[in-house]
């Protein structure tokens, strides 16, 4: 019995994949670091605390009895001398201040002691609360890695796999240019491609459009994305915004854009506008071809016209419009936000007659 697997993209496996590697350094390093410190400390309670009050013990012991001698002594020689024994005024305070000392020490070094026996205990329950992680840092993690492996090199070589090749006419060709958009989430402009089949594709690309959650999960980057100054767009596309967004008002500056991360420099891409809120412009850069990414970004929209000035005309198109740029057959499309196509350039590098314009109205 034939099976089949829908195999889309194993970009995701390798970034998790990449991802578990510092993910278990870190957690490694953190676990290390406090098991550190608390041995240092237990080690600085056992080694110098406890030795020192030890010895301050016995010295101040030893103080304390030459004290009570001391007085002892006094009281001999006074009736010895005088037959009274004297006040001993100043034995009697060197006694009390002996007795004093020792009985600080003696308090130091059972708190030193307490102290030792608590951070034991709170050393072997912190050692039984991680020892899953320590598990998972040990064992499932790579065991995760080596599994992931596995799975990213059965995909590929099942992505690699192909039919034997089979003569095709050219309404096979067609039909299949026509269906790409619908058979994935790859949409790929190689070939040129009508008002409606551009918007049967259009529809798909506004799918991998990321959502609200993940725009507001977003924080602004501020490292450049290079591959944006590779954006061309004509001059014709550039006038077309104008004058569809003549009334519009432009994004803040300071507002953001979310732009996909490829892996290398796309041939077909796509803009579109969600709804615009606070801090963020409602844009979205994506790539309209098969070009893996790994991920998207959030940047200002002053650090995008930095990089690619052209786009400032774009920029105020309303909600919904979406914008099309294909460099692998030369095309610039402008839809609505009903993907409605409003403008057209075709490889022949002319924007669509006055006729054509009437014709796609109706």
């Amino acid at each position: 019995m034939g099976q089949y697997a829908k195999v889309n993209s194993v970009a995701a496996l390798k970034q998790l994949r990449s991802a578990l590697a510092p993910f278990s350094q870190a957690a490694s390093t953190a676990l290390d670091e406090v098991s550190t410190e608390i041995q240092r400390t237990l080690s600085w309670l056992h080694e110098d605390r406890r030795r020192y009050w030890a010895n301050q013990v016995r010295l101040r012991t030893e103080q304390y009895v030459q004290a009570k001698l001391a007085l002892k002594r006094k009281g001999i020689f006074d009736i010895s001398l005088t037959g009274h024994r004297s006040t001993a005024v100043d034995e009697k305070k060197a006694l009390a201040i002996a007795e004093r000392r020792l009985n600080e020490a003696k308090q130091r070094q059972a708190r030193t002691q307490s102290w030792i026996m608590r951070i034991e205990k709170e050393l072997s329950d912190y050692r039984a609360a991680v020892q899953g992680l320590s598990g998972m840092i040990d064992l499932d993690i790579p065991n995760a890695r080596a599994k992931l492996e596995k799975m990213v090199e059965s995909l590929e070589a099942y992505a690699a796999l192909a039919p034997p090749e089979m003569a095709r006419t050219a309404e096979d060709e067609q039909l299949e240019n026509t269906l790409a958009g619908s058979q994935g989430p790859t949409t790929v402009f190689r070939t040129p491609v009508s008002d409606a089949e551009a918007q049967d594709q259009i529809a798909l690309l506004r799918e991998r459009t990321p959502s609200l959650e993940v725009r507001d999960q977003m924080e602004i980057d501020p490292n450049p994305v290079d591959w944006l100054a590779e954006i061309e767009l004509s001059e014709a596309l550039r006038q077309a915004a104008q004058d569809i967004a003549s009334d519009a008002a432009e994004p803040e500056p300071e507002q953001k854009v979310l732009v996909a991360l490829p892996a290398e420099t796309p041939d077909a891409i796509y803009l579109e506008r969600s709804a615009d809120r606070e801090q963020d412009s409602g844009w979205y850069i994506g790539l309209a071809d098969d070009t893996e990414t790994t991920g998207c970004a959030a940047i200002r929209i002053d650090a995008l016209l930095k990089v690619c000035p052209q786009l400032h005309d774009l920029l105020s198109l309303p909600e919904g419009h979406v914008v099309l740029v294909s460099r692998a057959i030369d095309t610039e499309i402008l839809f609505d936000a009903r993907d409605t196509v409003l403008w057209r350039r075709s490889e022949s590098g002319e924007p669509p007659s006055e006729e054509d314009e009437t014709n796609q109205g109706a």
